[in-house]
């Protein structure tokens, strides 16, 4: 007897478009993406510099629902830890507004431009319930890509063809979290200075390092010049992924050379006023400066076919 060769319906639905992909079809990428500066900045990269293989067919931004007003009498429970908690946010929130805008003007000069693709907003405690899951699966995304978004279910994970991506602005797993790029200069880690594309495998948060990159660094640079830097190179990276991935027509195997993850998981709030002026102090008064280090990259790719394209004209020194 022999084994039978017929492939049913959704098999050879499944290979005619892996064939598609292979021969030239364009990725159907899908952002989930906050927006902020440095993510806009990619999207656009992407638009404009990977027209020919990358159509991003929508962004799904994740937006904060707004917190329920305390009661007036917890305040005199404990009104100095209150008064700190309250002096940090506002600290916050004017730090971020201030990188914001001056974000803006470095990346686009004078107005954040118009992404020509339809953004539907949707309530950060929303992104993992079935309707939301519905609405992407909707576009039928080839890639999802995950750019300052919250944490995403694996059943949305689940819902790319080919791969869930993730853009880390700082170096994982050794820096996980908030302000990855920081935290190595509050602690003179400046070899951990960078960004890193993340590769989450389908139906899992599970994710691996797919490609680091490690922007030049000089004595001038402080943390507003690195992130731009960062961001420069991240969409450069972005990009020879996607090519990589669309040339091939499946995601890259990786090579594992991680564990259990460890290094540190930073939380927003960890950051306090008081290291910003320690910080400052370390580098205006003591004299703490990044040392001098080429750009480099790390590239974790398995498959002969992505590591041989992927040296070559697509990535040049920042």
């Amino acid at each position: 007897m022999y084994a039978s060769t017929h492939l049913t319906a959704c098999e050879y639905d499944k290979t005619a478009r892996m064939r598609a992909t292979k021969i030239g079809k364009k990725l159907n990428v899908l952002f989930l993406s906050s927006c902020e500066p440095c993510d806009i900045f990619l999207i656009k990269e992407l638009m404009t510099g990977a027209a020919d293989c990358v159509n991003v067919c929508a962004i799904i931004r994740p937006v904060q629902a707004p917190q329920p007003a305390g009661r007036w009498q917890e305040s005199f429970k404990h009104p100095l830890h209150k008064a700190h908690g309250l002096l940090n946010t506002c600290y916050r929130s004017h730090r971020e507004q201030q990188n914001r805008s001056k974000a803006c003007r470095f990346l686009f000069g004078k107005g954040v431009p118009e992404l020509n693709t339809e953004i539907i907003d949707v309530p950060e405690n929303s992104v993992n319930r079935p309707r939301s899951i519905e609405k992407i699966a909707s576009f039928r995304p080839d890639v999802i890509l995950a750019s300052g978004a919250p944490p995403i279910a694996p059943t949305v994970f689940s819902v790319a063809r080919i791969a869930c991506l993730n853009v880390h602005y700082g170096i994982a797993p050794e820096y996980r979290g908030e302000h990855a790029q920081f935290w190595p200069l509050w602690l003179g880690d400046y070899q951990h200075i960078g960004s890193t594309i993340q590769y989450i495998a389908s139906g899992s948060d599970e994710s691996a390092p797919l490609v680091r990159g490690y922007p030049a660094l000089s004595a001038r640079d402080t943390e507003f010049s690195i992130a731009m830097k960062s961001a420069r190179l991240s969409a450069l990276l972005i990009r020879e992924v996607l090519q990589n991935m669309q040339r091939e027509g499946a995601a890259p195997a990786l090579i594992r050379v991680y564990g259990e993850p460890d290094g540190q998981l930073i939380h927003s709030r960890d950051r306090k006023v008081w290291h910003d002026l320690a910080y400052a102090v370390r580098r205006y008064l003591l004299g703490r400066h990044p040392p001098e280090q080429a750009q480099r990259i790390e590239r974790f790719y398995r498959q002969p076919s992505f590591t041989r394209s992927a040296g070559t004209e697509l990535v040049k020194e920042i």
